[in-house]
C-alpha cells in the first residue's frame, strides 16, 4: 500500500508553511520587480540568454516584472493603499 504523500505529492505541512512565508516575506518587504519593464525588450534579452525561449512561448508568457530567471519574475506588485507603508 502507497502512502498518500507519494502517491500524491503533498508535502509535509511544515515545508508548504515554509514556502508560503517565503513568498509572503518577498511580497511585503523584499519586492524589486519593476511594474513598467519593457515586455519586448526583456523578452529578447531572454531570448539571448537562453535558447529555449520560442516566439511561441514568448506569446503565452505572462507579464514580465524582473529581469531575474527564477519564480519572482512573474509576481506582480501588491496594490499599495493610502495609510499602509512598510
Amino acid at each position: 500500500m502507497q502512502r498518500v504523500g507519494k502517491k500524491y505529492g503533498f508535502s509535509p505541512k511544515f515545508v508548504r508553511m515554509q514556502v508560503m512565508h517565503q513568498f509572503l516575506f518577498y511580497l511585503i518587504y523584499g519586492y524589486r520587480g519593476n511594474e513598467n519593464l519593457d515586455q519586448v525588450a526583456t523578452v529578447n534579452l531572454l531570448k539571448q540568454r537562453d535558447n529555449s525561449v520560442t516566439d511561441e512561448i514568448a506569446e503565452e508568457m505572462a507579464p514580465i516584472y524582473s529581469e531575474d530567471v527564477d519564480w519572482k519574475m512573474f509576481v506582480p506588485p501588491l496594490r499599495t493603499y493610502a495609510g499602509n507603508t512598510v
